[in-house]
């Protein structure tokens, strides 16, 4: 999988100023999963990931908690758009 638009979990922290520990976390939780491993199970994340993480920096920051943004993400983007004209 590794190729020009893959990056290993520090290249993605240093590309998003997201920290690793936070990008490890969102795995753990669900928030934000790697697209790929390589072969010795490091993650790999892709240009698709640095718009899912947008969306969670973005909706961190007008206020929904994480778990709101986990809920809100699984829903689709429907349920974001209710949700941004409700918090609006």
């Amino acid at each position: 999988m590794r190729g020009t638009n893959t990056y290993t979990i520090s290249e993605f922290a240093d590309l998003t100023a997201v920290t690793v520990r936070t990008l490890h976390y969102y795995d753990e939780i669900g928030l934000l999963k790697p697209s790929g491993y390589n072969k010795q199970g490091h993650r790999l994340y892709t240009n698709a990931d640095l718009i899912g993480l947008q969306k969670v920096v973005t909706l961190k920051f007008l206020g929904f908690s994480l778990d709101q943004i986990k809920q809100m993400l699984d829903e689709g983007s429907r349920d974001i758009r209710h949700s941004l004209q409700w918090q609006k």
